[in-house]
């Protein structure tokens, strides 16, 4: 009985060794940036929230350098073509140079 347990975590590791891919440096390239990614929007999301509290009292073109960083990030990691990504970040761009001029306002 002990035999037919310890072959069938044999036979269990061997399927889940063989169902997983190949860690390739692609791979990795793509969960760093994933990872920069989150990061950079935590940031910006946290500084916005502070310069809204007031506590955070640089300027506004400092406290969207986090997004724009971002939206690089996003923009290279993203095996789509660009024409798809122009619909999402020019919107953001233009929401967020509105809102730098009307600060210069």
């Amino acid at each position: 009985m002990a035999r037919e347990a310890t072959d069938d975590a044999a036979a269990r590791e061997a399927a889940r060794s063989a169902a997983l891919p190949a860690p390739t440096w692609g791979r990795v390239r793509k969960a760093g940036q994933g990872a920069a990614a989150h990061a950079l929007l935590l940031c910006f999301t946290a500084l916005l929230a502070l310069k809204l509290d007031g506590i955070f009292t640089r300027s506004w073109w400092v406290l969207f350098i986090p997004l724009w960083s971002f939206h690089a990030v996003a923009s290279r990691c993203n095996d789509e073509p660009i024409i798809d990504l122009k619909l999402v970040l020019l919107p953001l761009l233009a929401l967020e140079i509105i809102t730098l001029v009307d600060n210069f306002r």
